[in-house]
């Protein structure tokens, strides 16, 4: 028995043993962990529950176990338990749409009275049989997530099973008949499962203001003074105080402003505007009342989504900079020689920052990729690359969750401070 035992971890671990390079090795792999429980066994009657973990970029790694310990009616048994690793080789990204998979199997069981489908294992309808199997297989599947925490994913898959068996004389009784072992070709995985994914949400973090930085008042200098006397030479330290530059404090804000169709003007009434404006003039008076600081600059930057042509973007992120510009300069006249308009033009910076924080992009690796090309120069082949891939799934996407978030401004403020700690 404990050779058999042996058996069966050996098949096991052999599907696991292979990925050990693979593990941890990239930046890019998933931070979310998935729990999932297969309907199909659900509805046997057997308990079931898989584990999987992401283990690199495009691997993954799946661990599940049954166990059927009941006796039915007529005395009708299905008892077994078997535990099954697979390894996943996802086709995009792990955890994200098709995959082709490895899996190995094994278990023992006691089974009578059960009639499968398609004529398979006929002598189980007379006769009880027990024993333990091991085997492995390959397989497809595909992995829908439906939001941030619920998936479903369905797979099948073929293989071989050697099973090793003892025969009884009837489901009911137990006068033994022989053993012996039998080999199996044929399905070795059927599941649709439902599936939750753990983890923290990703969030994208509000600017963070630079805090007060109290400027040193002087800091000294050590000058070294020569003076010849006879034939000796005499080193006289002389310290003087050098006036300490100025330390800048820069604080920020990025505002999401709505604009009617074809105007870049500053409504500052129309949709959630009066409570952006807010934010950044709350910034602006709480610099001004500061009687220890002087602001040196406001610099107003404006920002496009990446789709149309890239010299209107930039025009419009300019326009979009120059309103906001004009609305503080009538809400602080004399603050308005100190404000300057940086365009920033189409923000695909900002883009690869939402797609990596973002687990619902589909095609998420691809996205990034192509986004890198543009952030590379290759802004007009980005462009059309993200409108094909996929037949247009993921630039839907984009458009609709994604670059709403990217045309913007943002306001920032420079100023120094007197103020001591």
């Amino acid at each position: 028995m404990k050779k058999k035992t042996l058996f069966i971890i050996g098949c096991l671990c052999c599907c696991v043993l292979p990925m050990k390079a693979q593990e941890q090795s990239d930046k890019n792999v998933p931070e979310k962990w998935n729990i999932k429980s297969n309907l199909l066994y659900d509805a046997t009657g057997t308990i079931n529950l898989g584990f999987e973990l992401p283990l690199a970029e495009r691997w993954s790694l799946d661990v599940s176990g049954n166990y059927n310990g009941w006796n039915w009616k007529d005395n009708r048994k299905w008892k077994h338990w078997m535990a099954q690793p697979e390894v996943r080789l996802w086709t995009r990204q792990a955890l994200r749409g098709h995959f082709f998979a490895l899996h190995a199997l094994g278990g023992q069981y006691n089974i009578g009275n059960v009639h499968f489908p398609f004529g398979l294992f006929k002598d189980l309808r007379d006769y009880r049989h027990d024993g333990w199997y091991a085997g492995g297989g390959i397989g497809y599947g595909y992995r829908w997530n439906f939001s941030r925490r619920w998936g479903m994913e369905a797979e099948a898959a073929v293989g071989y099973v050697r099973f090793d068996y003892k025969s009884y004389e009837c489901f009911t009784c137990g006068e033994f008949l022989n053993n012996g072992t039998r080999n199996y070709v044929g399905p070795t995985k059927l599941a649709v499962s439902l599936v939750y994914r753990f983890g923290k949400k990703a969030r994208r973090e509000a600017p963070v203001p630079v805090p007060y930085i109290a400027p040193v008042d002087t800091v000294y200098r050590t000058d070294t003074v020569f003076i010849e006397k006879r034939d000796t030479v005499v080193l006289r330290e002389e310290v003087k105080e050098v006036p300490a530059a100025p330390v800048i404090i820069t604080r920020s804000e990025q505002l999401h402003l709505r604009y009617k169709q074809g105007n870049s003007d500053i409504l500052p009434t129309f949709s959630t505007n009066a409570g952006e404006l807010s934010r950044v003039r709350a910034m602006i008076d709480e610099v001004k009342s500061d009687k220890d600081a002087q602001i040196k600059r406001i610099v107003v930057l404006g920002y496009a989504s990446p789709e149309g042509n890239e010299d209107s973007n930039l025009a419009l992120s300019t326009r979009r900079a120059t309103g906001l510009r004009n609305y503080l300069a009538s809400q602080y006249p004399a603050l308005a020689d100190l404000l300057t308009v940086v365009p920033g033009g189409e923000d695909w910076a900002g883009l690869l920052e939402a797609v990596e924080k973002d687990l619902l992009v589909p095609e998420c690796t691809e996205v990034m990729r192509i986004v890198n090309r543009a952030l590379n120069g290759d802004v007009a082949k980005a462009k059309y690359a993200l409108k094909v891939l996929s037949g247009g799934r993921a630039y839907y996407y984009l458009v609709g969750t994604i670059y709403p978030q990217l045309r913007r401004v943002e306001c920032r403020i420079e100023y120094t401070s007197t103020k001591k700690e």
